[in-house]
């Protein structure tokens, strides 16, 4: 069987539970859940037990808690660089502008 159909396969079967949600935001959430399982958790066969994130050449860490802890740290730096932002632009009608283009 071709890669293609496995990874259809995975997804489908994830997919399944969601038939009963009636709102997008809760599909939406699964399925980057999965999406980020499958591509830096979960361990491929045909990438001789790496997953598709370190084949690639990436240096990540193929554990939740890792994953989880890192995004976390990430969005509070994130958040203390617009505080400083705001800060440093207070008053220029210019920085709003910025600043919506660093969060998008």
């Amino acid at each position: 069987m071709t890669c293609k159909y496995w990874l259809h396969s995975s997804l489908k079967d994830r997919i399944k539970p969601t038939r009963g949600l009636k709102d997008i935001v809760p599909v939406d959430t699964l399925l980057k859940g999965w999406n980020v399982h499958y591509n830096y958790v979960r361990r491929h066969q045909t990438l001789k037990g790496k997953t598709p994130a370190q084949a690639s050449g990436l240096d990540v860490k193929n554990d939740w808690h890792v994953l989880i802890k890192e995004a976390i740290e990430s969005k509070e730096q994130s958040a203390i660089k617009v505080a400083q932002m705001l800060e440093e632009t207070q008053g220029r009608e210019e920085s709003l502008e910025e600043l919506e283009v660093m969060m998008h």
